[in-house]
């Protein structure tokens, strides 16, 4: 038995909307807002893809596509050296969370899950589902790393249904390398389901991932946004590895035309262009690096090390806290995260930012400038 939603969305960000509209009809300030509130790559999709999407627009869009996307699971399997039989795709990573947690999980299950983290899981396991969860704490002063010994020690203390690990964790940015990752796994108890989610792990380094091993495994499922890596936002895409039978399983439950035809299409392109995307995620980092260095000695701010296409960045208590501080920005057309939605152990004086072009970075710089020269006056009274 499913537990009755308490809550009816999960919050993501993607304030921009608020300038351009929700109905499209300010579509014309798209360049006027700076959305680092929002992950989204600062990137434009492959050329190829591009190219077909204009050539073929009108079909694309007036087209059924195909009721299940095969060729897109085919060209996954692949151009990531999966079996056929262990890819599931699906409208984006929170459609597939969706869909697979309600199957694997009730109320009466136990899950672990990392604090902070990608807030759409508290919000599934707790409002959705009703699950029992126990949070893995991540604190500043540890510099929000793993500890992986007290993480299977945690583990092992119980018997969990399942435990969600993002890596590179968000808002962090924190990365814990496949050989470590696979130890930890290792000496999790068979009964427990180990859910991975890589969403942003291109930006590291596309053999870092589990999806190989989580084909072999009965329990350890991967989660792959192919969105925000592709920088396809717009159409939703991602899929899950896993074990044949548990991708059965999900199979038998996925909708007909999950993804749409501009989508398979789009995607299947992209995934192919490994030279394009390659040269993407090593001019994001950087592009990061720039970033941190403009943080920490333009505006004396403390980011955290990253591996992402953002950063978690500590900023002084002599300036307003995060709510207040956001909301000066925002005035400004600089949206920014607020990570308290994500878990309770980042500072209050803290944001996310979204990694962007290098312009828009140096202008990301100057507002936060701005907002911090404005504001100190004005906190001080």
């Amino acid at each position: 038995m499913i537990a009755t939603p308490t809550s009816a969305v999960c919050f993501h960000g993607g304030a921009s909307y608020e300038w351009i509209g929700s109905s499209f009809d300010r579509l014309d300030q798209i360049d006027q807002v700076i959305d680092a509130d929002v992950l989204d790559a600062w990137f434009s999709p492959s050329p190829k893809a591009i190219e077909l999407m204009r050539e073929y627009l009108p079909w694309l869009v007036r087209t059924s596509p195909p009721a299940l996307p095969n060729g897109v699971e085919l060209t996954i399997s692949k151009q990531r050296g999966i079996p056929l039989a262990n890819v599931v795709a699906g409208a984006g990573s929170s459609s597939l969370i969706y869909l697979a947690l309600q199957s694997l999980l009730t109320p009466a299950s136990r899950v672990l899950l990392l604090n902070p983290t990608y807030g759409e899981y508290a919000h599934v396991l707790s409002h959705v589902i009703g699950c029992q969860i126990d949070r893995f704490q991540l604190l500043p002063e540890d510099d929000y790393v793993v500890d992986l010994n007290k993480l299977v020690a945690t583990m092992r203390s119980r018997l969990y249904d399942m435990v969600i690990l993002v890596n590179p964790n968000n808002p962090t940015g924190k990365f814990i390398t496949k050989d470590l990752l696979l130890q930890a796994i290792d000496s999790v108890p068979e009964e427990t389901t180990v859910w991975v989610d890589e969403a942003y792990i291109d930006y590291v380094a596309a053999d870092q991932s589990l999806e190989a091993y989580a084909a072999k495994k009965s329990n350890v499922i991967v989660c792959k946004s192919l969105s925000k890596v592709l920088a396809m936002s717009g159409l939703r895409a991602g899929y899950l590895c896993g074990h044949s039978s548990v991708v059965a399983r999900l199979k038998v439950l996925t909708p007909p035309w999950s993804l749409t035809l501009p989508t398979q299409v789009a995607l299947i392109a992209a995934l192919q262009d490994h030279e394009y995307y390659g040269k993407c995620y090593a001019q994001t980092r950087v592009l990061r690096e720039h970033l941190t260095l403009s943080l920490k000695q333009v505006l004396g701010f403390s980011p955290y090390v990253g591996t992402a296409n953002f950063l978690l960045v500590d900023y002084p208590d002599r300036l307003p806290e995060a709510a207040a501080f956001l909301q000066l920005c925002g005035k400004r057309r600089l949206l920014l995260r607020d990570t308290r939605s994500m878990g309770n152990t980042t500072r209050n004086h803290s944001f996310r930012v979204a990694v962007k072009g290098s312009q828009t970075n140096e202008n990301i710089v100057q507002i936060l400038q701005e907002v911090c020269n404005a504001s100190m006056p004005l906190h001080a009274q």
